[in-house]
């Protein structure tokens, strides 16, 4: 993985610009370091973002764009920065934004030479059925992915300026970047056909994604910023991400220790903090392989939409925290009371869904603190 920590030797104490747009900075940074060390200041983490009152957000002036021409306008991704002036960031939400590029998910997939198609309301990795005979590029900073990318975060700079934060565009596993080039099906056939190339694949991925991510870091802490937050809601003082390997639905437990582990590993080794996305209530049976990740923080808590309450999974969610692992969950207001009695205040940081005044979030914020 591409060195990181060495190459700013202040950084743990850099002076960070104000958060312009941010009310009561300081004390929201504090319950957030709290949060990441598994510890809290007398109630949970919390996010909440409301609407502006009365504030307009200046219209997209430009032309009409598709989901192609918008991710390669540096203009319109200037625009959607300007758009976090319409919100509120209450508790310890802040105003955070990314480049907005290939839904999310494509980015490694292009730097590979895979590419990606739009359809259905997003985008695709395109297949790539010869991708286990392929080698891994170095990264390339002149890359034109990588080159539209820093126009885009330059943009996004400065139009936003102090008034929030600019982050990297959030990484896609490697495993799961395969998954889309050759098929899920094709890629169990692999696993258990083609192991070591699998892991050379998918290990080349995720350092290829790295050393991205760096190149990006490297970048907006030359333009003054540094925190980030992936597409989560957890601001962290450093380089963070939501590892995942979404693939892994279709593994076992033995496989997910044997084929999973070593990549998540290395990946979390690389960033300052991490949450892993567990998408799906199926993936809690990876826990244990999970909770003995080294540099693992926690799980951010993703369930199937119709495994949703968050009552029916209380002993599992008590399971993560007693695993030593924090734990990221959207929820409402009366779920993330239900958390805060059950779970205790450490290591818990609720996203409320449910919110949409000022009034209603004072209150929310005091409800929760009184359940502890």
């Amino acid at each position: 993985m591409p060195p990181h920590g060495n190459f700013l030797p202040d950084f743990p104490a850099r002076v960070r610009r104000p958060v312009l747009l941010k009310e009561d900075e300081a004390a929201a940074r504090d319950r957030i370091d709290a949060f990441w060390a598994g510890s809290s200041l007398g109630r949970p983490c919390i996010r909440i973002v409301i609407d502006r009152p009365g504030f307009q957000n200046p219209s997209w002036s430009g032309l009409r764009l598709d989901g192609r021409q918008a991710e390669e306008s540096p203009e319109w991704q200037a625009h959607r920065a300007t758009e976090l002036r319409g919100k509120e960031y209450m508790a310890e939400a802040f105003p955070y934004i990314f480049p907005e590029y290939g839904s999310l998910i494509t980015l490694v997939a292009d730097l590979v030479g895979a590419g990606h198609k739009f359809e259905h309301g997003g985008a695709w990795i395109q297949p790539m059925r010869n991708a286990l005979d392929q080698s891994i590029p170095n990264f390339d900073p002149d890359h034109p992915v990588i080159a539209l990318l820093g126009r885009h975060i330059d943009a996004m700079a400065t139009a936003l300026g102090d008034d929030g934060i600019v982050g990297p565009p959030p990484l896609l596993d490697g495993l799961t970047t395969l998954s889309e080039m050759i098929s899920q099906e094709e890629l169990c056939l692999a696993m258990v056909e083609r192991p070591d190339d699998v892991q050379r694949l998918a290990a080349g991925m995720d350092e290829l994604g790295c050393a991205a991510y760096e190149y990006f870091y490297r970048k907006l802490v030359a333009l003054g910023y540094g925190d980030t937050s992936s597409w989560l809601q957890a601001l962290a003082g450093g380089r963070m991400e939501a590892v995942q390997c979404d693939f892994s639905v279709m593994l076992s437990p033995t496989m997910f220790e044997q084929m999973v582990v070593p990549l998540l590993i290395r990946s979390t080794g690389y960033f300052d903090y991490s949450l892993y996305h567990l998408d799906g209530t199926r993936q809690m049976r990876f826990l244990d392989s999970l909770s003995r990740i080294p540099r693992l923080n926690g799980i951010q808590w993703n369930p199937e939409p119709h495994e949703a309450s968050i009552y029916k999974w209380l002993p599992a969610l008590k399971e993560i925290r007693h695993r030593g692992l924090i734990l990221h969950i959207d929820c409402n207001t009366d779920e993330a009371i239900a958390l805060t009695r059950e779970l205790g205040p450490d290591g818990l940081l609720p996203c409320l869904r449910d919110i949409k005044t000022a009034d209603e979030g004072y209150q929310a914020i005091e409800r929760i603190a009184a359940a502890v």
